[in-house]
């Protein structure tokens, strides 16, 4: 039996992360500016339609460990609101491709 990986994406607008099920461990949060706000939202689904998972509104850069990780049975989707600057999101499917 092999380690599972977790597989991480950066970006800085909303997008489609994994369109297959997965469970997100991490994500690191940074707001273009100090002391503003930006937002930041987890969908199981493709878009904005699927189930809202998680949001945070934050006026600084945070690092959030989600124990247990959270669910998604459709697939990851990020939807960066306000004046994000950029995320790294870590994730794992729950079917890894075979090599």
């Amino acid at each position: 039996m092999r380690d599972r990986l977790i597989a991480t994406f950066v970006g800085s607008a909303s997008a489609l992360i994994q369109r297959q099920p997965c469970k997100v461990y991490w994500i690191t949060v940074s707001p273009g500016t100090l002391a503003t706000q930006a937002g930041i939202e987890i969908y199981d689904g493709f878009d904005i339609g699927g189930r809202k998972a998680w949001r945070v509104d934050t006026g600084q850069a945070i690092h959030v460990v989600f124990d247990p990780p959270i669910n998604c049975e459709t697939g990851v989707y990020i939807r960066a609101v306000d004046t994000l600057k950029s995320y790294t999101v870590g994730y794992a499917p729950k079917k890894w491709p075979e090599e």
